[in-house]
């Protein structure tokens, strides 16, 4: 992009070997009726043909950026990168595999404007299937307009639905203002509860941004065990609590949120409740962990005995 004039908006693409659905989802973002943004999309080192396909759509739309990675660093970095070069005034991750109608991003623009007290935007959300049948509309009134941000935190914490609102529109400077895209699983659902924190999140009524329901997500491919490699690969080999990572986090963000003493302590109240509400998958989480350690330290000893047999 060669224009120094700031967009309106940034929407960002994070994709990694996403050749089967990427074209789609960059035709249904440069179709836009609101036109005032920019496009930067994050290759993270991908092997198929997806650079070829971002480097087509880059040399004809001046404003895609394309940055690339010479290898895989993890999803949250490639989501995170993308932040941190952002110059719009308000933010929008889209997944490769997603697709969105025309209306979607003034329509979210229009609703942020209406709403000042609002950090984030977003429409109602269909399902569509791998070769985009429409599946089902996902039925969900989610609104978080409380003023109150405890309330607003309560909600979010024990919210059950899809995270679809992190594909929202939001502000950029609250968005920066939070760790974003963690590298642990259920690190979107912290990051909605962070910024429920800074603002209430406005609902486009209308559907117009298509989940694609497929075999090929992330959530499918890579089991519990190697999700946290998927967020950052350079946890490979760590022994996850995953559960008892996502209550520290969510302590973290009220810990950081800026909020006056009496609030916070409210918020740290709705995490004992949300406590009381997980407590059984805390406890779940020690046996696998102690396990998997018990497992590693097998593999060890045994390799230690293998090789001192071989220097007899």
């Amino acid at each position: 992009m060669t224009s120094t004039a700031l967009p309106r908006v940034t929407v960002a693409l994070p994709v990694f070997n996403g050749e089967r659905y990427l074209a789609e989802a960059l035709d249904s973002i440069l179709a836009q009726d609101f036109e005032d943004f920019e496009l930067l999309i994050g290759d993270n080192g991908s092997t198929d043909s997806t650079l070829e396909i971002c480097r087509t759509y880059a040399d004809k739309d001046d404003r895609i950026t394309l940055l690339r990675s010479d290898r895989n660093r993890g999803a949250a970095w490639n989501y995170n990168r993308l932040l941190e070069a952002a110059r719009g005034e308000l933010f929008k991750w889209v997944a490769h595999d997603d697709v969105y109608a025309p209306q979607y991003l003034g329509a979210c623009v229009g609703a942020l404007d209406a709403d000042p007290s609002a950090v984030l935007a977003h429409s109602r959300t269909r399902q569509i299937d791998g070769d985009g049948r429409f599946l089902r509309d996902i039925d969900e009134d989610f609104r978080l307009d409380d003023p109150r941000p405890h309330v607003r935190f309560r909600q979010m914490l024990v919210y059950e639905g899809g995270c679809y609102h992190v594909f929202g529109v939001i502000h950029t400077d609250v968005l920066r203002r939070t760790e974003a895209i963690g590298p642990f699983a259920e690190s979107d659902r912290v990051l909605l509860a962070e910024l429920a924190i800074h603002g209430g999140f406005a609902e486009v009524p209308q559907a117009l941004f298509s989940h694609r329901e497929h075999g090929d997500r992330s959530i499918y491919r890579y089991p519990a065990r190697s999700l946290a490699a998927w967020f950052d690969p350079r946890r490979a080999q760590t022994i996850g609590l995953p559960v008892w990572r996502l209550l520290w986090e969510i302590l973290r963000a009220v810990h950081r949120s800026g909020l006056p003493p009496a609030e916070r302590w409210r918020c740290y109240a709705e995490v004992r409740h949300w406590v009381g509400d997980n407590w059984v998958r805390l406890l779940r989480n020690l046996p696998g962990a102690g396990l998997e350690w018990l497992r590693r330290r097998g593999v060890q000893l045994r390799a230690a005995a293998s090789g001192a047999e071989g220097t007899r």
